[in-house]
């Protein structure tokens, strides 16, 4: 019984020497990159805090994502799922409400969307303007959910708005004296940097995303282009209307430029900065007409 009893003492002893296990980690998912980059520089540094990227590896149309068993794991095991909004994510929302501790955060609320017929354009991100928006959104949630770190949320969401908002201005400046210049692109995701920077958006009879258009579609955005002396367009490279301007250049002999729809990218914390950077000079270069 003596042994009994010293041998439990020790075990009790082992048991209180062993290095606490950190509980208490509050864990935020995104649902695809921008997003993601977002919630991370918000997040930065803040101890037992984790951002996780519920789409990572997927770099094509959130409409054609399916949700893994990982992915529903970390759905489970989330305190908080940041998403974008107007209805990128439905894929994501329905799974969600399985999980009813899980506070999901729209990034949407409160920015200026763009609406198209009866549809309302998604693609808020590429607005620098809605990105500083989204930034106060996103700041106000997680301080009000988890408001031990909230000091913590502030101080980042300070530093990262300055940047944001330095390259904004930075970017109507530079393309001011090309206001009012025609704006011509496929691709519905590049129509907030175009209202941002006060292009005149050339709409045409086709809406461009997986669809081909017809030989009409094709001989009336000729015809546009001619009529209006568009000198160039604007494509994603990796969306199907890449194939339609190539058609249309080789028709019309304008100059294709690539603009990166942030869609996906590096860990680093300015890469959503650095992208729109690069579409700064990607502009200039088309609407200059130096592609040095």
């Amino acid at each position: 019984m003596k042994n009994f009893v010293i041998a439990s003492i020790l075990f009790i002893i082992l048991i209180l020497a062993q290095p606490i296990q950190a509980t208490g980690n509050f864990k935020i998912v995104s649902s695809f990159y921008p997003v993601y980059i977002l919630a991370k520089n918000i997040a930065k540094d803040i101890p037992n805090v984790s951002v996780t990227n519920l789409t990572a590896s997927f770099a094509t149309c959130l409409h054609d994502y399916t949700l893994t068993t990982s992915d529903l794991r970390k759905l489970s095991e989330a305190d908080v799922l940041v998403i974008n909004g107007l209805g990128m994510e439905n894929f994501i929302l329905n799974v969600a409400k399985q999980y009813p501790k899980l506070k999901i955060i729209d990034l949407s609320k409160n920015v200026e969307v763009i609406k198209e017929k009866s549809d309302v354009n998604p693609h808020i991100w590429l607005s620098l303007k809605n990105t500083e928006k989204e930034i106060d959104t996103l700041t106000t949630n997680l301080s009000t959910i988890d408001p031990k770190n909230k000091i913590f949320y502030l101080n980042n969401a300070k530093k990262y708005k300055h940047k944001v908002e330095s390259l904004d201005q930075r970017m109507i400046l530079t393309l001011k004296p090309f206001n009012d210049h025609f704006f011509l692109s496929f691709s519905d995701l590049f129509l907030y940097l175009a209202k941002d920077l006060k292009f005149k958006n050339l709409e045409t009879p086709y809406a461009g995303h997986e669809t081909t258009p017809s030989p009409k579609d094709l001989r009336s955005i000729i015809d546009l282009i001619k009529k209006n002396k568009i000198k160039f367009i604007f494509a994603d490279k990796n969306k199907s209307d890449y194939e339609t301007a190539k058609l249309i250049a080789a028709e019309t002999k304008i100059k294709i430029y690539f603009l990166d729809p942030a869609l996906y990218g590096s860990d680093n914390l300015n890469s959503y900065l650095e992208i729109m950077e690069q579409n700064l000079k990607t502009l200039l270069k088309a609407y200059t007409g130096n592609d040095k």
